[in-house]
């Protein structure tokens, strides 16, 4: 028989002091220093959106950032592309790549540790691979 000393339930409880007491600082300072915020792609006349926060637009080995790109009024048609960093040349992946709406375009990622990327397309083809 497996007997408790205090209920599961109080665990956060307790451990909230423990939490509390550790330095607030800033957590975003090491991003603050030494940092270049630019758009991704140099090129003009088209709409560009990378992934949210919850998928690295940048590859594994951080040479390359993979981004959506579009020339259409309403952005839902385009291509999906990966740029070069040490050179910015770009690589379209997918080209004529339907999506609903600009949350689905930055819907792209990484997969199998950047050999492959997978994106949204909504035409019979639910999800390509490239």
């Amino acid at each position: 028989m497996v007997t408790m000393k205090f209920p599961l339930c109080l665990l956060p409880l307790i451990s909230l002091p423990l939490v509390a007491a550790a330095p607030l600082g800033d957590p975003v300072a090491p991003w603050k220093a030494n940092v270049r915020v630019a758009p991704v792609s140099a090129v003009a006349g088209r709409h560009s959106i990378h992934s949210y926060y919850v998928a690295n637009p940048e590859s594994p080995d951080g040479k390359h950032v993979l981004f959506f790109t579009s020339k259409h009024p309403a952005s839902y048609v385009g291509e999906v592309r990966i740029l070069e960093r040490a050179t910015g040349k770009e690589t379209v992946l997918a080209e004529n790549v339907h999506t609903e709406d600009a949350h689905r375009v930055a819907c792209q990622q990484w997969l199998s540790g950047g050999k492959r990327v997978a994106a949204p397309n909504f035409t019979p083809a639910h999800v390509r691979t490239f």
